[in-house]
C-alpha cells in the first residue's frame, strides 16, 4: 500500500428518535416499551389499591401494608429499567462514536475501537458499485445508509455497510468521486501503456 493520505472521513452519528425506529436500535426500544407499560401499570394498580378495602383488610388481618410493599417493589422495578435504559443508550454513543470510515488514496479502512475491536481494508480496485439507501423514515430525519459492494466470494466479506450516515448524498457523492478518480487514473495510465506498447510495435515493424 502507499503511504496514508486521508482524503476523506465518514463517522456515523448518533441521534434518538431516529435511532428508536431503526434495527441498531432495538434494544434502547424493547427497554423503553417495557417501561412504560411498568409505569402504565403502577399508575392504575396504585390507584386501586390505595382506594381498595382489600388492603386495609390484609393490614389488619397480617400486619403487611401491601400497599407500601406495591409501591416500593414497583419503584425499585422502574428504577432499574430506568437504569437499564440509560445504559443502552450510552453502549450506543460510544459504539457510534468509536466507528469510523478512512478514505486513502487507494484504499478505504474500517475501523471499530469498541469493545471487540474489528478492523477491515478495502482496496478501490476491488470495488464493483455504491448504493445509497433511503427509507422514508431516513428521508425525514436527513439519514441514510450507503452500501459498498465489493468482488469478494464470501457473502460475510462481500462489502461494507455504512450506516446512520447524516446527509448521505452528499457523503455518497464525496465516495463516489473518491473511488471513480482513483479508476480514471487507473484507465489513463492503462491506456498510455498500450499507446506505448503500439508505438514500440510500429517502431519495430518499421525497423524491419
Amino acid at each position: 500500500m502507499e503511504e496514508k493520505n486521508l482524503l476523506y472521513k465518514v463517522e456515523p452519528s448518533f441521534n434518538i428518535i431516529y435511532e428508536m425506529f431503526m434495527p441498531t436500535g432495538k434494544k434502547i426500544r424493547n427497554t423503553l416499551v417495557i417501561l412504560i407499560l411498568i409505569i402504565v401499570c403502577y399508575f392504575f394498580l396504585n390507584r386501586a389499591l390505595s382506594s381498595s378495602e382489600f388492603s386495609t383488610y390484609m393490614i389488619q388481618e397480617t400486619n403487611f401494608d401491601i400497599y407500601s410493599i406495591f409501591n416500593n417493589i414497583s419503584i425499585f422495578i422502574i428504577v432499574i429499567f430506568i437504569i437499564k435504559l440509560i445504559i443502552h443508550f450510552v453502549i450506543q454513543i460510544l459504539q457510534y462514536n468509536s466507528i469510523k470510515y478512512s478514505f486513502y488514496n487507494d484504499y478505504l479502512e474500517y475501523e471499530d475501537t469498541f469493545l471487540n475491536q474489528h478492523k477491515k481494508t478495502l482496496r478501490y480496485d476491488n470495488i464493483k458499485e455504491i448504493e445509497i439507501r433511503r427509507t422514508i423514515w431516513d428521508r425525514m430525519n436527513g439519514y441514510g445508509i450507503i452500501i459498498i459492494y465489493t468482488n469478494a466470494e464470501k457473502s460475510y466479506s462481500n462489502g461494507l455497510i455504512l450506516f446512520s450516515i447524516k446527509e448521505p448524498l452528499k457523503t455518497y457523492t464525496k465516495i463516489d468521486e473518491i473511488i471513480h478518480a482513483k479508476y480514471s487514473v487507473q484507465n489513463v495510465n492503462l491506456a498510455e501503456k498500450e499507446n506505448s506498447f503500439k508505438e514500440s510495435l510500429d517502431d519495430k515493424n518499421r525497423g524491419e
